[in-house]
């Protein structure tokens, strides 16, 4: 009996945690559409009629009204950071990891737009966002997907290849950021396909000869 007492509360916690992180989601996604809708940070009073949840909520999931617009900049930069995380951790050559990469941060970006939005668009203009979101977290996740190409390069030309300057990672990976912000505010992301071989040749041809 005690056994199944135990295994009660703990179906209660874990509904109880599951219920939460439902509440945090949902929050987090009506200060993505907020921003998106007006292109300033919302009010306290705004997220919460439109969540339709209680000014206690947001103090008991995030803390403060900052804490919950800081963790949805975070959140949507995980969004679009993660698929590009993934693939630099692959064993798959190069250029098939970026491949898979930019794939995947297309596929996040046009699964949720108005988080990519908040990400790529919206975040750099909202006061005391946190630096680890926005579009320089998704660039430094790009650099790091980028790192292979230089290898690929000289294993592909050999003794003749040319070395792209030092800053290329950098800058490959702010032009594609540039890339997707631009889709992003022209609502254009289900077209995001044509711009994959764009954004693949753009980042190939930098590094392979």
């Amino acid at each position: 009996m005690a056994m199944a007492t135990s295994f009660r509360h703990g179906q209660e916690r874990l509904s109880q945690e599951v219920v939460e992180e439902h509440q945090r989601n949902r929050i987090i996604a009506v200060v993505a559409q907020l921003v998106d809708q007006r292109g300033v940070e919302p009010s306290g009073e705004e997220i919460v009629a439109a969540a339709r949840i209680s000014r206690m909520s947001i103090y008991r999931l995030f803390g403060s009204k900052r804490g919950c617009i800081d963790a949805a900049c975070l959140a949507a930069t995980e969004l679009l950071a993660r698929p590009l995380r993934q693939a630099a951790a692959s064993d798959e050559p190069w250029p098939a990891r970026l491949e898979v990469g930019i794939d995947g941060l297309l596929e996040a970006a046009a699964t949720d737009p108005q988080m990519a939005a908040l990400c790529l668009v919206h975040s750099s203009g909202l006061a005391g966002a946190p630096p680890a979101a926005g579009p320089a977290a998704v660039q430094g996740a790009l650099v790091a997907l980028l790192a292979g190409g230089r290898e690929a390069g000289r294993a592909a030309a050999g003794v003749g290849y040319r070395e792209p300057p030092a800053s290329a990672e950098v800058f490959v990976a702010a032009g594609l950021v540039a890339m997707l912000g631009h889709l992003v505010r022209e609502g254009e992301l289900e077209a995001s396909a044509g711009q994959r071989g764009e954004m693949m040749q753009f980042a190939t041809s930098q590094f392979l000869p």
